[in-house]
């Protein structure tokens, strides 16, 4: 599996490392964030609106157009790019339809012309105890299909939602679920926030090797984020490929980066709640890929959590030490992905 399919699973450190994220906060510049123990009662989700979440986009037409999302090429890209709203329902059109205008016929999956992509959302809504439940969703996905471009390399297209305000001292978490192809190394899908000093998400995802896991080969991602001391207006952003920079044009510090691909991927199920302190620290201290932003900072770390001998919040109270070794404490399987905090 690629870079990023590999960053996307679960980090799995000790569940010391994961609780430190929240006492790590005021230290790194961030609000602080008091780690909670794993029963402890959960306060509140609030369901913050994002505009066509479930691609329930009307019409008879295979591909068909959203309203409240804009679409574009990033960076000097350009190609011919197919993408749109699709229903992956199994009764919802003729095959041959379907694949003339998807182009999807392309990739050795659905070579043979017999089959097309499947999706785990819209079934069984009716019934919450049946297979693959997820309520109130259905079985239309945003497609991007780069592969038809003339460049082998592919290039970089995407959808923007339409603005997101966050509030001060908050705290949120962005849930999407995608289903690509087998991108080349270091490329991929791209789910990310942007209207920060630095777009925070995931970059060159390739999930293809999970195509018949539990969920039909689609993949949760979450991004959670903590807000400071003042609003702000967020994007959420759904690419194939990606081109952005760092730094101004001619200096040193400039740093480019561009990353054509060439693929597809299938992206529903969205969702943002903001969500109460404990319901945030209860979630960081059991989720392995956390993303953490704050409005005050511009520079991405890389921060360490194994010399940890105590846990301390903003106002010095101890949270929890080692003084005993693991006692108390539940450890879980280590993978070799480091923590990653975004700041």
């Amino acid at each position: 599996m690629k870079n990023m399919s590999k960053i996307k699973k679960s980090l799995t450190w000790l569940a010391c490392a994961a609780l430190a994220f929240a006492c790590l906060l005021p230290c790194l510049g961030l609000t602080a964030v008091k780690a909670v123990k794993a029963d402890t009662v959960i306060d509140y989700y609030t369901t913050v609106e994002i505009s066509e979440n479930q691609f329930d986009a009307a019409g008879s037409s295979v591909l068909k157009s959203l309203n409240s999302w804009e679409s574009s090429y990033i960076g000097d890209y350009s190609g011919n790019v197919i993408s749109g709203v699709v229903d992956l329902s199994t009764d919802s059109g003729k095959l041959e339809d379907f694949m003339e205008k998807t182009k999807l016929d392309a990739y050795g999956e659905f070579a043979d012309g017999k089959s097309k992509p499947t999706t785990p959302f819209g079934r069984n809504t009716n019934d919450p105890n049946g297979n693959l439940y997820f309520p109130g969703t259905n079985s239309k996905a945003l497609m991007i299909n780069t592969n038809d471009t003339d460049s082998k390399r592919g290039t970089a297209y995407g959808y923007s939602s339409e603005d997101i305000e966050l509030k001060a001292y908050s705290y949120y978490k962005f849930s999407v679920w995608t289903k690509t192809s087998d991108f080349s190394q270091d490329t991929g899908a791209v789910i990310k926030l942007s209207g920060f000093d630095y777009d925070i998400g995931f970059w060159n995802i390739d999930n293809s090797e999970e195509i018949n896991n539990s969920t039909l080969g689609f993949t949760e991602y979450v991004i959670y984020v903590a807000t400071a001391e003042k609003d702000s207006t967020v994007k959420l952003n759904l690419q194939v490929g990606d081109s952005y920079s760092f730094g101004e044009y001619g200096n040193v510090d400039y740093i480019a980066h561009n990353h054509p691909s060439s693929g597809y991927a299938f992206f529903d199920n969205i969702t943002c709640n903001k969500l109460s302190a404990n319901a945030f620290a209860h979630e960081a201290s059991n989720r392995g890929n956390v993303l953490v932003h704050d409005f005050n900072t511009d520079i991405g770390k890389s921060v360490g959590v194994k010399s940890i001998t105590s846990l301390t919040s903003m106002d010095g109270e101890e949270m929890g030490s080692f003084a005993g070794g693991m006692n108390g404490w539940t450890r879980i399987d280590e993978d070799d992905t480091p923590v990653r905090l975004i700041l």
